[in-house]
């Protein structure tokens, strides 16, 4: 079975690489016959953007990261890319029911009063979807995709082994390290799948900020929580940066905390969140700074 699904994997390597690639062919003959629609360094990033998109959960984790770095990529590239952030294709909705079931032992409506099947956002990693428990609260349920610790896993080898070729076929590769480097990647990759491990550093980052009204952090329903299940807090009203909402006063407010909240966690707790891109990262109407997906 784990070979079969290694070769499917590479099989969608190579077809969503062909589809994509022709797409980028396309915009960019249009871009250079009619001198009309997006740049040809704009097309390169629509064609990483949707490439990814189609690649999954490892990929889209690869584009968030460059999507935050202008300092190296131009913007033709991060633009695209940004949309990674929040803004991925949902799984089948259908299945949230066993997935419920197979993490706690018990059934949708056993948990909830109210579950809304339609996710409040749709990431890489997991759906988040708002319910009410039975005795009222309202919570944020996050569920991991079903399915994704095994893509992961071929997806890395079938990284690897790319990265082997490369150190073969082109000299001095192997200087860079490449192997290694993923490695690396898939390591902090699996931390993030680890849901067990993300509420472990929810409740280190609320002792830490415990007293600081201008962070918050959503407090944890803990018998709830899983490997593959988060129950949390519903925090309402959250606000990107730069949302059009904030005014600019609001917006400096909201600068100066999440600064303050930086300092502190680099020079007084040295325990930072690694993964700050702004799909995580939100403030409220008031400039309270809340973190997610710790």
């Amino acid at each position: 079975m784990g070979i079969l699904f290694f070769l499917w994997r590479l099989f969608e390597f190579v077809f969503f690489g062909v589809v994509h690639g022709f797409r980028f062919l396309a915009r960019a003959l249009r871009r250079l016959i009619f001198r009309s629609g997006p740049g040809i360094a704009e097309c390169m990033g629509l064609f990483i953007t949707e490439l990814f998109e189609s690649l999954g959960a490892t990929f889209v984790k690869v584009g968030q990261v460059m999507s935050t770095r202008p300092d190296v990529l131009p913007e033709e590239i991060t633009g695209p890319l940004t949309r990674l952030q929040d803004k991925v294709a949902p799984f089948d909705v259908a299945r949230i029911p066993g997935i419920i079931r197979q993490e706690t032992g018990k059934d949708l409506d056993e948990l909830f009063s109210e579950f809304d099947r339609h996710p409040v956002s749709a990431a890489s990693v997991a759906h988040v979807h708002k319910g009410t428990l039975k005795d009222g609260r309202i919570v944020a349920v996050k569920i991991r995709r079903p399915g994704l610790l095994r893509k992961v896993k071929y997806d890395l080898l079938v990284l690897k082994i790319f990265s082997k070729f490369l150190n073969l076929f082109i000299p001095g590769m192997h200087l860079v390290a490449l192997p290694e480097m993923i490695d690396e990647f898939g390591a902090q990759i699996y931390k993030q799948l680890d849901f067990q491990k993300e509420a472990e550093n929810n409740r280190r980052f609320r002792e830490n900020f415990i007293g600081n009204d201008e962070v918050r952090i959503p407090y944890l329903v803990d018998e709830l929580c899983t490997d593959g299940l988060l129950v949390m807090e519903f925090i309402e009203g959250l606000l990107q940066v730069g949302n059009h909402e904030m005014s600019t006063q609001e917006m400096q407010r909201a600068a100066l905390t999440a600064a303050h909240s930086f300092f502190q966690m680099i020079y007084g707790d040295g325990f930072i969140h690694a993964d700050m891109h702004p799909g995580n990262v939100f403030f409220l109407k008031d400039g309270t700074f809340v973190l997610l997906d710790l």
